[in-house]
């Protein structure tokens, strides 16, 4: 066995023993191979089952946007935009009269009306304020 051997020169022992060494090899590969395989199908199995979940999560999230997206789209549908543009319209102008009156208060004249109310019941509240400390 020490020196390559020819099967015309070996006995059957011989070649018995070297198939019986060749067989045990290919055992200990095939458990090898077997393991190998056994944890891709895990691995696989886990990423599937991980992968499987996030779909189902991006479903029910695309199936809820979906829902909401022809919810908006009926509203928008039945939405009577001219009828809309003309309150704005109608909003814009009634607060564009309401700022010209306010802007046409003429704030000095305000003020000194402000005043002299002030210094009519200035001398009135003196009075009253006399009166009630007795």
């Amino acid at each position: 066995m020490d020196e390559q051997k020819t099967p015309d020169t070996m006995t059957t022992e011989e070649m018995l023993a070297q198939q019986l060494e060749l067989q045990k090899k290919q055992y200990l590969l095939s458990r090898i191979t077997a393991v190998c395989a056994i944890a891709v199908l895990v691995i696989t199995i886990g990423t599937a089952i991980l992968v499987g979940t996030k779909v189902n999560d991006l479903y029910s999230a695309s199936m809820v946007t979906l829902g909401n997206l022809e919810k908006i789209t009926t509203e928008l549908t039945a939405t009577d935009f001219q009828s809309l543009m003309r309150d704005v319209e109608r909003a814009v102008k009634t607060s564009e009269q309401a700022m010209e009156q306010v802007n046409s208060i003429d704030i000095d004249s305000l003020n000194a009306s402000i005043r002299s109310l002030r210094d009519a019941v200035e001398p009135l509240a003196t009075f009253f304020n006399v009166l009630g400390r007795r």
